[in-house]
């Protein structure tokens, strides 16, 4: 028997308990047998049924559906509440569900935690970037799934989420808009909130994986250019028909199929790391430009200043790799145009590639945040 894991601890010792709302495809119960409606809802029940409820079991995490939501009132007003202010948010974004969707995009704003889950193949495009438990609709697939949501909703009961892009924009936004106040009049942090010291300690934890990542990618586009450098040198000998230049094509399509997927894979968790790393970067700016330190004196080779001159001291190199990365990312979309077979896999490597390049555009603007302040 599987032990019952727990939720964290809130402060003073007592167990957390954890709101959970659950956003899916909810279809129609009482629709005819084998109409989309009623096939919809016995999808999405079996998935709830199968993969949510006994992995959020498993910490004593109670999920609900808009279907099963006790209080009486107006539907519509409970599921946004619910949405906007639940702990804790699992999304099926299987099929694309236009409510589906509509709910998410309000999650994602908030900044609070949203675990992604679906059915492979039934992904919408749009939220292609972000991280989500892909599984296929078997009973082998189900428990996979099951077993990965347990995985992640440790790793998010334990505090290691980061907001997505909408909500860091929003935070930005605020920031931007908001009265320039002394230290003394800021308002208190709240008590559970990493301070610069945590945050720095964390990058140096991450920083390895980071390098992992890196590594991973490196090795996946060279897979693709040896499969590139055997195959594609014969696609265009004078008098060679079509038939031949297809069968080249797609056999060079199968032959990157499982490294562009590797490739978008370490980008993506190359992003979500570098999420963290940015959010330390400013704080060690802010940090920084609090303290001015006077011209000539030591700051030693640890803290804040240390962190900003190494990553600043990247820029002109990164921007390098930027430049061969766009011309990278422009052949391989290119290339989705020679055959329908190629799409695919060029999709996944020109996405990985516009992962890379966004996150590198971090390293220009802390160089410039770092700049001495006039």
């Amino acid at each position: 028997m599987i032990p019952l894991a727990t939720a964290p601890e809130a402060a003073g010792g007592t167990e957390r308990t954890w709101s959970c709302f659950v956003i899916t495809p909810i279809g129609n119960e009482h629709a005819p047998k084998g109409s989309p409606e009623r096939e919809a809802y016995e999808h999405s029940l079996q998935i709830f049924e199968e993969v949510v409820l006994p992995a959020c079991s498993r910490y004593g995490v109670t999920p609900v559906r808009s279907d099963g939501i006790a209080e009486a009132g107006e539907i519509t007003d409970q599921i946004c509440r619910r949405v906007l202010q639940d702990d804790l948010v699992i999304a099926d974004v299987g099929g694309g569900n236009p409510n589906v969707m509509y709910e998410l995009g309000l999650r994602h704003a908030t900044g609070k935690p949203v675990i992604h889950i679906g059915e492979h193949g039934r992904l919408p495009f749009d939220i292609s970037p972000i991280r989500t438990i892909q599984f296929q609709a078997s009973r082998g697939g189900l428990v996979d799934a099951r077993k990965k949501l347990e995985a992640a909703l440790d790793t998010v009961l334990r505090g290691a989420f980061e907001p997505l892009t909408p909500a860091r924009i929003l935070r930005g936004l605020r920031v931007g808009l908001a009265p320039e106040s002394s230290i003394g009049e800021q308002e208190t942090e709240d008590e559970d909130s990493p301070g610069l010291v945590e945050r720095l300690a964390a990058v140096e934890d991450q920083m390895d994986a980071m390098a992992e990542d890196l590594s991973g990618a490196l090795d996946a586009m060279q897979r693709i250019t040896d499969a590139g450098q055997e195959l594609l040198p014969s696609l265009w000998q004078p008098g060679s028909p079509s038939s031949a230049q297809q069968a080249i094509l797609h056999r060079f399509a199968h032959s990157i199929a499982a490294p562009a997927g590797d490739l978008k894979a370490c980008a993506q968790q190359f992003a979500d790391k570098m999420v963290s790393l940015d959010d330390a970067v400013r704080a060690a700016v802010a940090f920084q430009h609090s303290f001015p330190t006077e011209e000539g004196s030591a700051t030693g080779s640890d803290g804040p200043e240390s962190l900003l001159a190494q990553l600043t001291g990247l820029s002109a190199s990164v921007q390098e790799g930027v430049e061969a990365i766009t011309l990278m990312e422009a052949m391989f979309k290119a290339f989705a145009s020679l055959s329908r077979s190629l799409r695919p896999p060029s999709r996944e490597i020109a996405a990985a590639l516009k992962i890379f390049r966004e996150s590198a555009s971090c390293f220009a603007e802390w160089e410039r945040l770092a700049m001495p302040q006039a």
